[in-house]
């Protein structure tokens, strides 16, 4: 599974984020043209049951934390 931080840019992504977080959602899907986000990018991100498209460029892959 693919984990991603997302940076919000509506006012219903930044409700969003501080009730889930930023960090931690899973990728489901990405698709060159949505038509809901006007035919742009899109990535299908979700986290505790709660799904959204949101556009390619509002994701950042996280990176692994690894102990040493």
């Amino acid at each position: 599974m693919n984990k991603v931080k997302i940076l919000p840019w509506t006012q219903r992504e930044h409700q969003i984020v501080k009730a889930l977080g930023q960090c931690n959602w899973e990728v489901l899907e990405e698709r060159d043209q949505i038509l809901c986000l006007k035919n742009q990018p899109g990535v299908l991100i979700a986290k505790e049951g709660h799904t959204r498209w949101i556009r390619a460029h509002q994701v950042t892959q996280m990176k692994e934390e690894r102990n040493a």
